[in-house]
């Protein structure tokens, strides 16, 4: 027979500073709403599998310890405060307001943030999250997580590892580290200090604003759009360069290498052939002097860039030319423009 009490209390007790903490659990498959302070720890459907019990958060609802989601529960926040969100085993959250210090998602569990703030997320176990909104601190992906960001603010950085895949299409960002065989999309948003790709991991950027796209490692980078300041390839990293602009240096060192796709390349104002362009001095990239690279890639971006090329590095210039459909495209543009001048 299902129990409807509302509150069970488990004789469960933790002593410590001449105080008691007590457990309080909801598991009878009902909806709690909550809008009062408990500053006791809380788990919601625990060993309780398919209840779906629901506990609903409000303004005014605080709890300063644990709130603790198992077995298909359901927990949503339109408010208040918790301290530490846990959730496991398939139980779901929904964020569209409050503030939590730590949410941490483990074995196949949900969230949907479409507001409010978390301090500290980490995902682990196949866990899915879905950011559409709201305010973060730093975020740490593992263990084959799927994580999808849009007009998201985070003050501190991500770390992407474990298998996990990311996308983002938009939001306001500082760092990113993405490493140990982890994807990501970019295909917009604002990194304003650095994007470090690591450790066998692939990132690919149509879009977007990056002030150092790095390659470290084993990592890989794919640009096709979006913007950088710098271009950075070091140690055995692969960076590709399709599309969009590097406003600064491309610096490369150690074994790294930049691929280049595109057409009419010259090296200080001399034309140059496809292939490699390697260091000058074969020694420490700091010995080396700075020399400058212009070109067109195939999108019809421009390549106007200082470069600097240390130890066994190098460049790979790519033939890659616009389609013949696209040309013919351009030209029809500009004699439609020609023709719109001279009517005017």
């Amino acid at each position: 027979m299902k129990t409807r009490a509302i509150l069970l209390v488990l004789a469960v007790l933790f002593f410590g500073a001449n105080q008691a903490k007590a457990l309080i659990q909801f598991k009878d498959g009902g909806t709690h709403n909550i809008d009062y302070t408990i500053n006791d720890d809380v788990w919601v459907d625990y060993q309780a599998p398919d209840l779906q019990t629901t506990f609903n958060l409000f303004d005014g609802g605080y709890i300063p310890n644990k709130l603790q989601g198992y077995n298909d529960s359901r927990i949503n926040m339109f408010g208040g405060y918790v301290s530490h969100l846990n959730v496991y085993n398939n139980s779901q959250v929904i964020m569209s307001g409050g503030s939590v210090r730590i949410l941490n998602m483990q074995k196949n569990s949900s969230a949907i943030i479409l507001n409010g703030s978390v301090y500290t997320l980490s995902t682990y176990g196949s866990s899915h999250v879905t950011m559409s909104g709201g305010s973060f601190s730093d975020l740490l992906a593992n263990d084959s997580c799927w994580i999808t960001m849009s007009d998201v603010l985070f003050l501190e950085g991500l770390v992407i590892n474990g298998n996990s895949q990311l996308k983002i299409s938009s939001g306001s960002f500082v760092n990113m580290i993405s490493e140990d065989n982890s994807q990501a999309t970019i295909s917009g948003g604002l990194f304003s200090n650095g994007l470090h790709v690591c450790g066998n991991s692939h990132v690919t950027m149509s879009g977007g604003s990056v002030r150092i796209l790095t390659g470290n490692g084993s990592g890989r980078a794919t640009m096709s759009g979006g913007s950088a300041s710098y271009l950075s390839a070091y140690e055995n990293s692969r960076i590709e360069w399709l599309g969009g602009i590097v406003e600064g240096e491309l610096r490369l060192k150690n074994k790294g290498v930049l691929t280049i796709s595109g057409f009419d390349f010259a090296i200080d104002g001399v034309p140059v052939d496809f292939g490699k362009i390697t260091s000058m001095l074969g020694g420490p990239f700091s010995d080396e002097p700075y020399r400058r690279l212009t070109g067109t890639l195939a999108n019809g971006d421009i390549v106007d860039n200082q470069f600097k090329i240390g130890e066994q590095a190098f460049i790979s210039l790519v033939q890659d030319v616009p389609e013949p459909g696209t040309i013919v495209l351009l030209i029809t543009g500009l004699v439609a423009c020609g023709f719109l001048l001279r009517r005017k």
